[in-house]
C-alpha cells in the first residue's frame, strides 16, 4: 500500500472509478488543516453550470491546449509502460492530459524535451511540449544552460521548432522556486511537481506560495502563463485547495497508482475515465459551494488555515484571526 493512503481513501477512489458518488474522506496530509470558507449569501444555484475549462497557451500559440477539467494525470515513472497508453487515452476522453517525467513512456500527445539527453524530438503530432528542467536550475545545471539567457533561448528554439503551433510547458522542481520561476515566464505554463519518490525533498504544496509570488511579480497571469502543480493530492477537496492556493490545474500522482491496482488492464480505460469524471463533478460542486461559476474564480479567499503552522507555510488567512500572518505582509 502506498504511504499515507488509508483504506478509506482507496475505497473512495474505487467508488469514483465505478461512477458512484461518495463522501470525501480525510486525505491524511497537511491539506486536512485547510478548510473551505463558503460564500453563503453568494452561493451558486445548484442548476447553474460551472465552467471547468482551462486554456494553456499564450496569444502567440496557434493551437492552445484546452482542458475540459483542471485535473490531469501525472503518474510517477514506475507505472508500467503498457498502462501509460491506456491512461493517456482515458485522460484524452475525459478532456484532459497525462504527463509523466519518464522519457521512455509511450506518449502520443505530449513531447518531452530534456537538454541533458541526446534524443530526437518528434513534434509533428504533439499537442504540447514539456521542457524538462527538473532539478536542473538551482540544484545542478545542464552543460548548455549556464545563464538565464540560455533557458530563454531553449524556450525560443522550441517555439521555432513548433512554429508557434503548440504550448510549451516547463517542468521544474527546485529549492529556489521564486528565483527559478522568474526565468521561465516566456513559456505557456510552469509545472511544479513533487520530488521523485524516495527523495526527501520539499513537496510542491509547500513551495506553492513562492511560486505564486513569482507569478504575481512577473505579471504571469496577464501574459497568459499558467501554473500547473502535480503531487499526491488524494481527493477532489485536496484539488480544490491547491487551486485556491494559486494553481490553474492540478495533477494527481498517487491516485493513478491506486487505479492501476484496483483495475484489470482491460478495464483500466473506463476506470480512469470514470475517476476523472467523478473528480470533475465533485470539484464543480465545491466551486458552487464557495459561490463561484468558474474554476478561474477560485482564490485563497475561499480557504482558511486551521493551524498556525499551515498558515505560516501557505500564506493563507488563519481561521479566527481572519488575517494573513504578519510574516507574509512584507
Amino acid at each position: 500500500m502506498q504511504r499515507g493512503w488509508t483504506p478509506e481513501l482507496r475505497k473512495y477512489v474505487k467508488k469514483l472509478a465505478e461512477g458512484q458518488e461518495a463522501q470525501i474522506p480525510p486525505s491524511n496530509t497537511m491539506l486536512d488543516s485547510i478548510f473551505l470558507s463558503p460564500a453563503m449569501l453568494g452561493m451558486t444555484k445548484d442548476k447553474e453550470e460551472v465552467s471547468m475549462h482551462v486554456r494553456i497557451g499564450q496569444k502567440c500559440v496557434r493551437e492552445p491546449l484546452i482542458l475540459k477539467t483542471p485535473v490531469f494525470l501525472s503518474p510517477m515513472p514506475n507505472i508500467p509502460h503498457d498502462a501509460i497508453g491506456t491512461l493517456e487515452e482515458a485522460a484524452t476522453a475525459a478532456g484532459t492530459i497525462l504527463h509523466t517525467c519518464n522519457p521512455r513512456a509511450p506518449l502520443k500527445r505530449g513531447a518531452l524535451w530534456d537538454p541533458s539527453r541526446m534524443h530526437i524530438l518528434d513534434l509533428q503530432d504533439a499537442d504540447f511540449v514539456v521542457f524538462v528542467l527538473t532539478g536542473t536550475i538551482s540544484p545542478k545545471k545542464h552543460p548548455d544552460i549556464d545563464t538565464p539567457k540560455d533557458i530563454r533561448k531553449h524556450i525560443e528554439l522550441l517555439r521555432e521548432a513548433t512554429d508557434y503551433r503548440i504550448p510549451i510547458i516547463v517542468e521544474i522542481s527546485s529549492r529556489d522556486i521564486y528565483t527559478d520561476i522568474a526565468l521561465l515566464l516566456e513559456a505557456d505554463a510552469v509545472l511544479l511537481h513533487d520530488p521523485p519518490e524516495g527523495i526527501n525533498g520539499l513537496p510542491s504544496i509547500v513551495q506553492m506560495r513562492a511560486a505564486v509570488r513569482a507569478f504575481v511579480d512577473g505579471m504571469a497571469k496577464q501574459k497568459g502563463v499558467k501554473l500547473m502543480v502535480s503531487g499526491d493530492f488524494r481527493t477532489p477537496l485536496d484539488i480544490f485547495k491547491v487551486l485556491a492556493l494559486g494553481a490553474d490545474c492540478v495533477g494527481v500522482t498517487g491516485a493513478v497508482h491506486v487505479l492501476c491496482d484496483i483495475a484489470e488492464r482491460k478495464k483500466l480505460h473506463n476506470t480512469a475515465f470514470n475517476y476523472l469524471q467523478g473528480c470533475t463533478r465533485a470539484l464543480a460542486n465545491l466551486i458552487k459551494y464557495t459561490g463561484h461559476t468558474s474554476v478561474s474564480e477560485v482564490s485563497d479567499e475561499d480557504i482558511r488555515a486551521l493551524t498556525y503552522d499551515t498558515a505560516a507555510i501557505t500564506g493563507i488567512k488563519l481561521a479566527g484571526y481572519e488575517k494573513v500572518l504578519p510574516m507574509w505582509m512584507h
